[in-house]
């Protein structure tokens, strides 16, 4: 009797996986949308969560949470309009069978999740730099005059032969 009811309460500390599906960002109206704003949020959002950022490519994160003897890793992917959080892995006793975890992956998610929300409901006009910072300097107008050519004072004289005496 003991052993069943072990394993009966093992299984109700079981749920659906909770992945985030495509949420709707939200920022103030005075705060331009963009990838960089979302991002300083996602990542706001998983500093105030004690997650860690375990690597980052293009608008992708992977982070991941310890906690009460268990870890859980994460993939976030995000654009100016909407993120996703979705599992990635976690330690055995979460007990993910691929379509099933234990609460307390879903409620890391469920805290995450929220922390982002606030992060970006919060976000500042100059909280991310510029999306399109690598555009190329403005080229010289058509009539504008060439800096003059180098001045033989400007060039340096050559260095001593060497094993001469100085």
């Amino acid at each position: 009797m003991l052993f069943s009811t072990l394993t009966l309460s093992g299984c109700f500390n079981l749920a659906p996986v909770r992945d985030v599906r495509d949420s709707p960002i939200a920022v103030p109206r005075n705060v331009e949308r963009s990838e960089a704003v979302v991002r300083d949020g996602i990542v706001r959002g998983l500093t105030a969560k004690g997650w860690s950022i375990e690597g980052e490519s293009g608008p992708t994160l992977i982070a991941s949470v310890t906690g009460g003897g268990h870890w859980a890793k994460v993939r976030i992917d995000y654009t100016a309009h909407a993120f996703s959080i979705t599992y990635q892995d976690s330690s055995p006793g979460l007990r993910y069978d691929g379509e099933s975890v234990h609460r307390r992956y879903n409620h890391w998610v469920h805290l995450l999740e929220r922390a982002i929300r606030k992060q970006l409901a919060n976000a500042r006009p100059d909280a991310a730099p510029p999306a399109d910072t690598t555009a190329p300097p403005p080229a010289p107008a058509a009539d504008a005059v060439p800096p003059p050519p180098p001045t033989a004072e400007a060039v340096p004289a050559p260095p001593p032969a060497t094993g001469a005496p100085q």
